[in-house]
C-alpha cells in the first residue's frame, strides 16, 4: 500500500479524518519504558529468529550474511534491459566536436528542464535510441539527470520529443 500511494496527495478532508483517527495512539514516555522494561534481557527463541531473518530478507532491506551484499538483476531479468542495445557501439561520426555543435545549437541548456551547464557538460541524447543516427536533427541536449530519465519508457519519451 505505500508504494502505491507514493506521490500521493490527499484532500484536506481526508487528511484531517486520519490525524484524528491517529490522535492518541502515540505511546508515552511511561508506557514506552514500561514496555522496554518488559523485554529488557529476553532474547526471541531460534524459531522466531528465523522468521524474522527470512522477513527481512524477503523485504530485501538487508542482504543476507552468505551473500554478503545484494545480487545485482542481470541481462534479461533486468527491468531495464532493451535486448542488448547497451552493447552497440557509436558509429564513427559521433565527435566531440558533433556533441559541441549540437550543445550550442541548444543554447547549452537541457531540452526537458532547461537547465544550463555548470562545470560539467551536458550529454546528448539520440531521440530515436539509434546509436548510428549522427543526424543533427535526431540528437538532442540533455543534463545527467533527465538523459537517466529518458531510458526509461522510451516510447513516451518518443511522444514527447515528437517523433
Amino acid at each position: 500500500m505505500s508504494r502505491g500511494n507514493l506521490g500521493r496527495t490527499f484532500p484536506p478532508e481526508h487528511r484531517a479524518r486520519i490525524s484524528r483517527a491517529l490522535t492518541g495512539l502515540r505511546r508515552g514516555e511511561a508506557e514506552k519504558e514500561k514496555n522496554r522494561q518488559a523485554h529488557l534481557g529476553k532474547r526471541p527463541g531460534p524459531e522466531t529468529r528465523a522468521k524474522m531473518s527470512r522477513a527481512q530478507k524477503e523485504i530485501g532491506t538487508r542482504p543476507s550474511v552468505s551473500e554478503g551484499r545484494r545480487t545485482r538483476v542481470l541481462g534479461d531479468k533486468n527491468p531495464a534491459w532493451h535486448g542488448g542495445l547497451g552493447d552497440v557501439q557509436y558509429a564513427i561520426g559521433f565527435t566531440n566536436a558533433l556533441k559541441t555543435k549540437v550543445r550550442a545549437r541548444d543554447g547549452f541548456a537541457c531540452f526537458i528542464c532547461g537547465t544550463g551547464e555548470n562545470g560539467r557538460a551536458h550529454d546528448v541524447h539520440h531521440i530515436d535510441y539509434r546509436k548510428t543516427n549522427h543526424n543533427p536533427a535526431n540528437l538532442i541536449t540533455l543534463c545527467h539527470l533527465c538523459h537517466a530519465k529518458t531510458q526509461f519508457r522510451r516510447e513516451a519519451w518518443l511522444c514527447y520529443f515528437g517523433r
